[in-house]
């Protein structure tokens, strides 16, 4: 899909990666728990300060080894808003899992 002779998806892509770089810039971290983590599928949602639910995938968890959380766990992350709704990023977990 053109657009001007530029490509759409292009700008999309840019405008997205433009958001994600301020709202790093500008540090918005909110705090919230793990509602639920599925590990086979490697996704899970956060339930924020907000209220709201918040989609993040495996590789935005912040930790070293077999990258896993568990549900109720208090973590810190940074949001995103995307065509399929609300992202949580870089999730970083603030009270330690016992094993």
């Amino acid at each position: 899909m053109y657009y001007f002779g530029f490509n759409v998806y292009f700008f999309l892509y840019i405008y997205t990666y433009i958001q994600v770089l301020l709202n790093s810039i500008l540090g918005e971290t909110m705090k919230g728990k793990v509602k639920r983590f599925d590990k086979d599928k490697g996704f899970g949602f956060i339930v924020g300060e907000d209220e709201k639910e918040y989609f993040f995938h495996f590789s935005e968890l912040v930790m070293e080894g077999f990258k896993t959380i568990s549900p109720d766990t208090e973590v810190e992350f940074e949001t995103t808003e995307t065509e399929k709704g609300l992202r949580a990023n870089h999730v970083v977990a603030l009270n330690k899992e016992e094993k």
